[in-house]
């Protein structure tokens, strides 16, 4: 393998540099901003429930995470976060 860069979707998470707390809004801010928003018109009452649905479900398994990553932190298991955090970054998607 060469010291190139691989090229994949989740290669960003290889590199990733930890914010400040107080950081985090603007540069999430900045990320929505990026994306290109869905022609709301153009989508059917259908899409648009099925996708809010799926936002939906996607906040609440992120809320569960960082309740799981926080209790893992209050006692002392760091090193299982880490396991299971790369676990997630190089799991093929």
């Amino acid at each position: 393998m060469t010291d190139e860069k691989i090229n994949h979707p989740r290669s960003r998470y290889n590199s990733i540099s930890f914010l400040d707390p107080a950081q985090i809004p603007e540069q999430a801010e900045q990320e929505a901003n990026a994306i290109a928003l869905p022609d709301v018109e153009a989508l059917t009452r259908e899409e648009i429930q099925q996708r809010f649905y799926a936002f939906q479900v996607r906040q609440i398994e992120e809320r569960l995470q960082n309740e799981q990553l926080r209790s893992q932190l209050d006692h002392g298991g760091v090193d299982r976060i880490v396991s299971l955090r790369c676990r997630n970054i190089f799991a093929p998607h």
